[in-house]
Order: C-alpha cells, then structure tokens, then sequence
C-alpha cells in the first residue's frame, strides 16, 4: 500500500469535514448529542470510539 503525505492530509480533511456537519447543518442538536457524549462514562467512549476506529479502519482497507 502507497500512503503519501497527500492522502494523509486529505484523510485528515475529510474527517474534518464529517465532523463539522452536523454542527454546522443542525446545531441544535449536535449540541444535545454532544452534551449526551459527555454525559457518558470513560468506559463507554472508550468503546465508540474504538469502534469509530474499527469502522474507519475498515472501510479504508475495503476502499483501498
């Protein structure tokens, strides 16, 4: 697998991108969800966010 710097920074990008969406098409409720998120335990964030990481990882590969 070639990965140059370029890929990186689009992946980067992109994922700033899809993160900035929701607060910028729904406010309103990106900031219930956020508040909920932090509301949760470590042990559960720990988890969605090594699932996000599963997910990506993923779909990279399946991609690539």
């Amino acid at each position: 697998m070639d990965l140059s710097w370029q890929d990186l920074a689009a992946a980067i990008g992109l994922v700033l991108v899809f993160e900035g969406l929701p607060a910028a098409i729904i406010p309103e409720k990106a900031r219930l969800s956020y508040a909920t998120l932090s509301k949760q335990s470590p042990k559960i964030l720990r988890r969605i966010g090594l699932g996000s990481m599963i997910l990506g990882a993923v779909i990279v590969s399946v991609v690539r």
